[in-house]
């Protein structure tokens, strides 16, 4: 089990029992999450103080979208780990500025196996130290 020293999730999603359930998963493993239904509301979070490892957000937001939030985030925070759920994900590979080293995509609705193995990826963790702790 992760300990949370690997940082602070921020889960953007405008679905509360998507949102919840991510939450909870990412809890399950270890990791610390705060939750935003929108950009409006996750844009205080990300331009505050706590440390944020990793933001997911969903791709289609009311308001500001998926990728405009992106934009944003790593004005604020360059290098920011992003993990954007959609069920377009060979889309979001094409957009230009998309940054393979530190962006993935998750395909709705995908499997809790699948998202720890693109958060792991992102945060530079093997998998197996997700899963045992390390």
């Amino acid at each position: 089990m992760i300990d949370g020293s690997t940082g602070t999730i921020l889960v953007v999603e405008d679905e509360p029992i998507l949102r919840m359930v991510m939450s909870d998963h990412l809890g399950d493993l270890g990791y610390a999450t705060i939750e935003a239904e929108d950009a409006r509301a996750a844009l205080p979070v990300l331009g505050g103080d706590l440390p944020i490892a990793l933001m997911i957000t969903d791709v289609d937001l009311p308001g500001m979208d998926g990728r405009a939030l992106a934009d944003q985030a790593r004005a604020m925070r360059p290098g920011l780990g992003i993990l954007f759920s959609t069920g377009d994900v060979a889309g979001i590979r094409l957009w230009p500025g998309f940054d393979a080293a530190t962006m993935r995509a998750i395909g709705k609705p995908f499997e809790v196996e699948d998202l720890m193995h693109a958060i792991s990826s992102l945060l530079k963790q093997p998998p197996e130290a997700a899963r045992d702790g390390q």
